[in-house]
């Protein structure tokens, strides 16, 4: 099994990997959130978060797309705790200042079969992955091609 152990921007769009055996391979074409291993679309930040190995277009880097949809799932939990409906949520997570939030919502909505106006804090496991699920699709799904260096 391939361990990313490093992350960095590539030509154009495409994101650099170093293996810890030393192999490089570029990650190119796709949606950024399929090149970054970042399911979810999460912004660079200061956080270290588990599984972070580098930055590329703006956004975080995971060594794996596990670690992007655990980060997910705690970005998810802290604004259930800050008792969030799901609306909010997105309003925070998709700000209108770079995305069309209210398309996001509807998308997320009609997808996961869970209200707008539903409080996250009350929301089932499986409705939250539903939620996180369609969020996803809603950040990107194509897949593109890793060339081994």
């Amino acid at each position: 099994m391939t361990t990313y152990v490093k992350a960095a921007a590539g030509r154009g769009t495409s994101v650099i990997y170093e293996t810890d055996d030393g192999r490089r391979e570029e990650w190119s074409g796709g949606d950024r959130n399929w090149r970054n291993q970042n399911p979810g679309n999460i912004r660079s930040n200061p956080i270290a978060w588990r599984g972070k190995i580098g930055e590329a277009g703006g956004f975080v880097v995971f060594a794996a797309p596990e670690w992007g949809l655990r980060a997910m799932r705690m970005i998810l939990a802290n604004r259930a705790k800050e008792g969030k409906t799901l609306a909010q949520a997105i309003a925070h997570y998709a700000p209108s200042v770079e995305n069309n939030t209210e398309a996001y919502i509807k998308h997320v909505v009609r997808r996961s079969g869970v209200a707008a106006d539903a409080v996250l804090a009350g929301l089932r496991p499986e409705e939250m992955e539903r939620v996180m699920a369609a969020m996803c699709v809603h950040e990107g799904s194509r897949v593109g091609k890793v060339i081994f260096k």
